[in-house]
């Protein structure tokens, strides 16, 4: 894979090269965690709780992002 589209909740959240997406989450304060499966850490920072809309920490993560 070259290009990565993360989306969340019908919202693009990053478009572009895979090998950039590590330090674009590190630019919003979401750095990959050494050790750390970057897909897993992708998912994990754009998941929300499978409710009608995001709990308040989750629409803060998702508005820096």
């Amino acid at each position: 894979m070259d290009r990565l589209i993360l989306v969340s909740r019908g919202n693009i959240m990053y478009q572009g090269a895979a090998s950039e997406c590590a330090g674009f989450f590190d630019s919003v304060g979401l750095a990959l965690p050494s050790q750390t499966n970057p897909a897993d850490h992708y998912i994990k920072m754009l998941n929300t709780e499978v409710v009608n809309e995001p709990n308040e920490e989750e629409a803060k993560r998702l508005d820096d992002i």
